[in-house]
């Protein structure tokens, strides 16, 4: 078990992703070089640990170099939720932040593909962005109305990319948006939004994520949070 995306590294991520569209713009090799330092700083400071589990509290702890840690008890949970359980994915509801970085990355796709020279980068944002906020939305029970969407989105963004991709690069673009367009939306189809192995977390000071690899391990972590052995 490992400790979940902390609601800093989102918005750090965002600002991340406005540098990058920035750079884009502006032709800028300074803000790229900001980008890629900033992205790494966030995944050092904003690693997850493994998790920690005792009767009646889990420890949380992030970071690569210097890590931070945050302690919860179950006298303080409000909430616990297994987010492939649930209807819809709950980060949505608990964590909306979780929208921002895939919401930003249509709006600076589109940014970039009307205002840039090198427009067609943009595409690869749009699309990656509008599959991201389909996993964050979509319920099981609409998941060929998303495989349908995806596909149709795809296919929109491969006729853009035809036109303003330069021409030794517009069968690799269209051979990438066709690949990831197929793959999601047959992902989709076959089982719906991919909802990672996530516990949402709800307490009185914050909601905290957890992602496990077994059925053991979400047992032993909601025992614990419920205080038991």
């Amino acid at each position: 078990m490992r400790a979940g995306t902390p609601r800093a590294y989102t918005f750090l991520m965002f600002i991340d992703l406005l540098i990058f569209t920035a750079s884009v713009l502006l032709r800028e090799p300074i803000l790229v070089a900001a980008f890629f330092v900033l992205l790494s700083a966030g995944i050092l400071a904003f690693y997850g640990r493994e998790v920690r589990v005792e009767s009646g509290r889990v420890i949380l702890e992030w970071g690569v170099l210097l890590k931070h840690r945050r302690e919860i008890t179950s006298a303080e949970i409000l909430d616990i939720i297994d987010a492939p359980s649930s209807r819809y994915f709950v980060l949505a509801k608990y964590r909306p932040e979780a929208l921002l970085l895939p919401a930003g990355m249509v709006v600076m796709g589109l940014l970039i593909l009307l205002f840039s020279e090198n427009g067609w980068v943009g595409l690869g944002w749009i699309l990656l962005g509008a599959i991201e906020l389909a996993n964050h939305v979509l319920s099981a029970e609409r998941r060929k109305t998303g495989a349908v969407g995806v596909l149709l989105m795809t296919g929109a963004l491969m006729f853009v990319g035809y036109f303003v991709a330069p021409w030794k690069t517009v069968l690799p673009v269209l051979a990438g948006f066709l690949m990831a367009g197929v793959l999601m939306a047959a992902s989709l189809w076959s089982s719906g939004p991919l909802i990672g192995n996530t516990l949402i977390i709800v307490t009185e000071r914050g909601v905290y994520s957890v992602s496990y690899t077994s059925r053991s391990e979400l047992k032993q972590l909601i025992s614990a949070l419920e205080g038991g052995e």
